[in-house]
């Protein structure tokens, strides 16, 4: 498997291989594929009271947040689990996980359950955490629920704001950028809430790495067949983000193959592809571009005619160095 941001110079004629963005635990947020979603009922919004919740904010303005559903819908969040010893799970041994460990405790929590349920309430290690996942932009983000003097419990708004979910508390009612690390609106607005790390592993990768590690067990009330993607595998395409910056229009973590050919830049993201059924085959100055991504292995497979130098990498990171890349969309003619 290959780095997130490895790069590749002069690769042979029709070249194939699977490569695979692999998490990075920081303090912040951990990198995840991209996954799928379906955005319904798009609004822009304006500052004032949506869902039911106080927008009124400093941060927050109509080319940033976006409506895209009721409160907790389709799925609610998970806080009540079921688990199973790691060594003893139905899980498969190539199945994805968010993997924590914490003060002597390490448990998992598989992909194809978070991009159902997106966010987990739970405890480890005698600390409260919010484990969360955004089927938009694919990434995979833990939190200590422990907030000021109080633990706070999570759901989902119904809200995107730059492109990711905004969660909202229980408790007060405010509203929580992953984004930004912070409470952007109600009587928490400015508050911190502190990431912590986390691994995007296996079950077979973590369970040789944690043996004695729980895992989720999918056996639970909810009737859903997590081997199936939610909302049939589609994505939001270019709704979501026609007002936003180019800049803003993926969230930073959106995993990208980045394409350079006689001085120009195109993107790939891994959204777009999903968006376009999975794959797509594109011309790019001269350079046949030939690229699947699956959710399910959380990986490109990449073929090019022709030399090519390419990156796997992040949004972020690609825009960063080219700020005036083309980019790649869905439904782009082939």
């Amino acid at each position: 498997m290959l780095s997130a941001s490895h790069s590749h110079e002069n690769n042979s004629m029709n070249m194939s291989a699977t490569l695979i963005m692999k998490g990075i635990p920081t303090l912040a947020s951990s990198l995840l594929c991209a996954t799928s979603f379906v955005l319904a009922s798009l609004t822009t919004a304006s500052a004032g009271e949506i869902n039911g919740f106080d927008t009124s904010s400093d941060v927050l303005d109509e080319t940033t947040l976006i409506r895209v559903g009721p409160v907790d819908s389709p799925m609610v969040p998970l806080d009540e689990i079921k688990l199973e010893a790691v060594a003893d799970t139905d899980w498969n041994d190539d199945d994805f996980v968010m993997g924590v460990a914490l003060n002597g405790e390490a448990r998992a929590y598989p992909l194809a359950m978070m991009v159902w349920h997106q966010v987990v309430n739970d405890e480890l290690g005698e600390v409260p955490i919010l484990v969360t996942f955004c089927r938009l932009c694919g990434t995979g983000v833990v939190y200590d629920r422990w907030v000021g003097d109080q633990t706070l419990s999570f759901g989902m708004s119904g809200l995107i704001y730059r492109a990711d979910i905004l969660l909202y508390d229980r408790e007060t009612r405010s509203l929580w950028s992953r984004f930004l690390d912070e409470s952007v609106a109600g009587d928490s607005a400015g508050l911190p809430i502190f990431g912590m790390p986390h691994q995007i592993a296996t079950v077979g990768e973590w369970k040789a790495q944690f043996p004695e590690s729980s895992i989720v067990s999918r056996d639970n009330s909810y009737g859903v067949d997590y081997d199936v993607a939610p909302m049939g595998g589609a994505t939001a395409g270019q709704g979501v983000f026609a007002t936003l910056p180019k800049e803003l229009r993926y969230h930073p973590a959106m995993p990208v193959v980045g394409v350079r050919q006689a001085g120009k830049t195109k993107a790939y993201p891994a959204g777009e592809i999903l968006a376009n059924g999975g794959m797509i085959q594109d011309d790019f100055d001269g350079v046949a571009v030939d690229l699947t991504y699956t959710a399910k292995d959380q990986a490109f497979n990449h073929g090019f005619e022709g030399t090519a130098d390419y990156d796997v990498t992040t949004w972020a990171n690609w825009t960063a160095k080219n700020p005036e890349t083309d980019v790649f969309k869905s439904g782009e003619a082939q």
